[in-house]
């Protein structure tokens, strides 16, 4: 099929449908997936030639009904390339000439039939959704029509095309799917009536319109099906197909009895505003915000869906990647509006502030510097918010590194800016970095968790030498301990002691093993000598009074020791026994039962195994004579030893 010299009708003179069909329908799943990449070469030499050879679409169309058996939750790969195929014989049939006959009835049924039963798996996502959304697209698409009849029952011209892939969308919707394929049967109507109104159809903005009776009519499945309707009209506005009244429809679904059908109508919401972002939907959503405080969560939903419309909207533009993804005018009225939220009761509406801003940092980093500094200056909420948003904008920005080169430039600008902003945004030598030190312990863990999130993907973020002097000692001191963090409450019979730091040493231990491995080595934040004394600190928290902070310290012991910064553990290797052998002492007693205190004692110690068998290995562990002498205890003990064996033997078949 690559080779030029071999033409499709020569190839097909050696092969026929029953052969290929024979393969479609063997048991080996290799022979099926390469006799689908071998009918996909097919057509797409065919679609490269002109005329369009008859042989190869005769052949194609032939197997149509083989290959949309193949459309199912059984093995998504094949699927994938199963729709594919079909989408590339709907291109095939519009490629030749018009005054061709249309394709069976029974071809366009098949599809239909097996692909609507494939949108009701819970499983269908990615490429093989992407796909199925192409496949809608061409069915209604092809001319002549590949559906000539009304489900096969000889009704020709009682319907069209786009009414009846509508009507049959609609009608595969019931309670009992997943929540996500309300969205994926959404994305193949809604793409079904924006490829119609591509091809000149006019029933396309006639179809859109009617999804609004849908979500307004009293219906015996209204729930499922005014879903599916929102979020399918919400699509269509936003590409500019029907429109009328639609914002008015989705607003009144937002104080519908059922919830779901209330976040379907915010995500609708978004879509159309983010449509008429040209004419000002933007203020319009952040007037609807300050005015309706009961609404405000789920108008806060809305902003954030046309936030992210248009941020996917300019990202898929050619034009050149200098200036904002959005207006600055526009991203700082909305930030206006968004600082004003910041401060709410509801921990949801302050969460979604947080993502909202950060996306308006992802579309415009300096133009909103100066805001994101004076809210770094201003209340605990304020500053929680700062350190949230930076990192829904960095996240945003790894995410685009896989995508367009605009998409990547952007996100090298929005990473340019965090820096910038970290090093000078509060006017002093520190910048943002000073929120790591803050005397709120909310606020510190908010650094801890951007931290944690985001240096993996970043981890040039930080230079080598301000990690080790501002970011690490920050870290080190929110995995410390202190008393004036521990309190007791006096509930009558008796006193609980509630220890309000531990939020922090947990997220400062998951930061820390983020920014160990990914800035280990001679230039990372161990390289400098003075600041390796400080990993004496990490000893206290393998024998942390707390469960879930010793398990993610000795998770940071293993990624130090298994880094090219391992021989730093050296230095604290023979001090490691007398740190933790009262811990371990204390587990082994636990460990003894059948509750879950048990079951959860077992758990750390097969952390703390793990991480001194890592230890063990490091070159030159075997000059730490303590450390050896504690290690060779550990394998004398009937239960550790039990567990190191497990380990062993799973990393050994992990590496075989």
């Amino acid at each position: 099929i690559a080779s030029p010299n071999i033409t499709p009708q020569s190839l097909l003179s050696h092969l026929d449908a029953a052969t290929i069909r024979g393969y479609l329908r063997n048991t080996s799943i290799l022979l099926r997936r390469q006799s689908l990449h071998f009918l996909s070469a097919l057509a797409k030499r065919a679609g490269a030639t002109d005329p369009v050879p008859s042989e190869a679409f005769v052949l194609l169309v032939s197997l149509i009904e083989d290959v949309a058996s193949h459309v199912s939750e059984t093995d998504l790969y094949l699927a994938r390339l199963a729709v594919d195929l079909l989408s590339q014989t709907l291109v095939l049939s519009n490629l030749r000439s018009k005054s061709a006959r249309p394709l069976p009835p029974s071809a366009g049924e098949s599809i239909l039939v097996h692909t609507l039963r494939f949108l009701r798996s819970p499983l269908i996502q990615g490429e093989a959704l992407a796909a199925t959304v192409r496949l809608f697209e061409g069915l209604v698409s092809t001319s002549p029509p590949i559906i000539s009849t009304l489900g096969g029952t000889g009704k020709t011209g009682s319907q069209s095309v786009l009414r009846l892939v509508r009507d049959r969308l609609m009608d595969s919707v019931d309670s009992k799917l997943p929540s996500r394929n309300y969205a994926a049967i959404a994305k193949c109507l809604s793409a079904s009536i924006i490829a119609a109104a591509k091809n000149g159809k006019k029933e396309a903005g006639e179809v859109a319109t009617g999804l609004a009776d849908v979500v307004k009519a009293k219906l015996k499945r209204k729930g499922p099906r005014q879903r599916v309707a929102l979020l399918a009209l919400g699509e269509c506005v936003r590409f500019g197909v029907g429109g009328k009244g639609a914002a008015a429809v989705a607003m009144d679904a937002l104080v519908s009895d059922d919830e779901e059908v209330r976040m379907a109508g915010a995500t609708a919401l978004g879509s159309i505003y983010a449509g008429e972002y040209e004419t000002n939907g933007l203020t319009s959503l952040t007037q609807a915000i300050s005015k309706n405080a009961k609404k405000r969560y789920l108008l806060l939903c809305a902003l954030k869906r046309a936030l992210e419309c248009l941020l996917d909207t300019a990202l898929s533009q050619s034009q050149s990647s200098q200036g904002e993804l959005i207006a600055t005018t526009h991203a700082l009225s909305v930030a206006e509006v968004l600082g004003k939220h910041a401060d709410a009761k509801e921990e949801g509406v302050r969460a979604l502030v947080a993502e909202c801003f950060g996306a308006l940092l992802a579309a415009a980093t300096l133009p909103l510097a100066p805001r994101a500094i004076a809210l770094a200056n201003s209340s605990k909420s304020h500053r929680e918010m700062v350190l949230a948003s930076l990192r829904h904008a960095l996240l945003r920005a790894a995410e685009w590194r896989g995508k367009s080169n605009r998409a990547r430039a952007a996100g090298d600008k929005i990473v340019s800016g965090v820096r910038e902003l970290m090093m000078d945004g509060r006017g002093n030598a520190k910048g943002l970095v000073a929120l790591f030190e803050d005397e709120e312990l909310s606020v510190r863990v908010h650094s801890m968790t951007f931290l944690h999130a985001t240096i993996s993907h970043h981890p040039t973020l930080f230079q080598p030498q301000i990690a080790r002097k501002l970011i690490l000692p920050a870290v080190y001191k929110a995995i410390t301990p202190e008393k004036s963090h521990v309190r007791m409450v006096d509930f009558g019979p008796f006193r609980h002691k509630v220890d309000d730091g531990l939020p922090l040493r947990k997220a400062g231990f998951r930061a820390l093993g983020a920014l160990l491995s990914s800035a280990a080595g001679p230039d990372g934040v161990l390289g400098d000598s003075s600041t390796r004394f400080q990993l004496g600190k990490l000893a206290a928290g393998l024998a942390d009074e707390e469960a879930d902070v010793q398990i993610l310290a000795w998770r940071v012991l293993q990624d130090v020791a298994r880094s090219p910064a391992a021989q730093v553990l050296l230095d604290i290797a023979d001090s490691l026994p007398g740190s933790i052998l009262g811990s371990i002492k204390k587990l082994l007693r636990q460990a003894k039962g059948s509750d879950q205190a048990a079951e959860r004692a077992r758990d750390v110690l097969r952390e703390c195994v793990r991480g001194l068998r890592a230890v063990s290995m490091i070159s030159g562990a075997d000059r730490c004579s303590d450390f050896v002498q504690f290690f060779e205890r550990v394998k004398q003990t009937s239960l550790l030893v039990h567990m190191l064996k497990d380990i062993e033997r799973d990393e050994e078949g992990g590496s075989a």
